[in-house]
């Protein structure tokens, strides 16, 4: 299990946010703005950008001391848009599920394995609806 987060920890951090629409907001708001007139999107992106940072400064203010101090912006930033885009719906909050996150989208026959948080077990429990080749790829789909 050990070396199961780990590879998933190296996916984390490798994941590649440079283009996300949040970190343009944040460095470019206007530049964001201009891009996408006369749509309003660019106002939630600047809004979510935003609350990026204040989230980050209230860790600093309530834990700061227990993580050694403020958290580096890009990490947190990193970290936060781990959890906006790759979380899942669990009882009553998103979360990490490690493998599991790591399955592609399929619709219809491709679709090999479904996922649902079990209450009961308070888990996240994966369910294969077919045999699968050794080596092939996992798909689910990613809502109804």
């Amino acid at each position: 299990i050990e070396k199961a987060w780990e590879c998933y920890a190296d996916v984390l951090v490798g994941e590649d946010f440079d283009y996300h629409p949040y970190r343009r907001a944040a460095a470019d708001p206007a530049g964001v703005r201009a891009a996408l007139e006369p749509s309003p999107e660019a106002d939630f992106f600047i809004d979510m950008a935003r609350d990026v940072r204040a989230l980050r400064e209230a860790v600093a203010g309530s834990c700061g001391e227990l993580l050694g101090g403020e958290p580096p912006p890009e990490l947190f930033t990193r970290a936060r848009l781990c959890m906006l885009t790759r979380g899942v719906k669990t009882c009553h909050d998103s979360t990490l599920v490690p493998i599991m996150d790591l399955f592609n989208h399929a619709h219809g026959p491709g679709q090999g394995v479904s996922w649902r948080w079990d209450e009961g077990c308070q888990a996240m429990v994966v369910a294969a609806h077919r045999s699968h080749r050794a080596g092939e790829e996992l798909r689910c789909a990613y809502g109804p």
